[in-house]
């Protein structure tokens, strides 16, 4: 079942990156990392800061169940048909 779900998953996001839609900027865009840094506050662990700004031109569609050395995920996306993947790899436990 997992690995069904993992090549859905590898198809779909390979079946969104090839659209003409998406609107990225080539080179360096500091709005473009703005939004990323937003994205990264919303992983919602013990260093969460509800103060900081959400991202405004993405919705988080999914997130991962706590898994491995306390590691989580999160796909983001946009309405032009942009996507992120939010990886939280660090944590406060010692395990991670």
């Amino acid at each position: 079942m997992r690995i069904l779900l993992l090549l859905s998953f590898v198809f779909l996001c390979n079946h969104q990156s090839t659209g003409q839609g998406a609107k990225l900027e080539p080179g360096f865009s500091k709005a473009e990392y703005s939004e990323l840094l937003k994205i990264s506050t919303r992983q919602g662990d013990s260093l969460y800061n509800k103060e900081l700004p959400a991202p405004e031109k993405f919705t988080r569609a999914y997130r991962s169940a706590v898994m491995g050395l306390d590691n989580r995920w999160e796909l983001w996306t946009s309405p032009d048909s942009i996507e992120a993947i939010s990886i939280r790899g660090t944590t406060l436990n010692l395990e991670s």
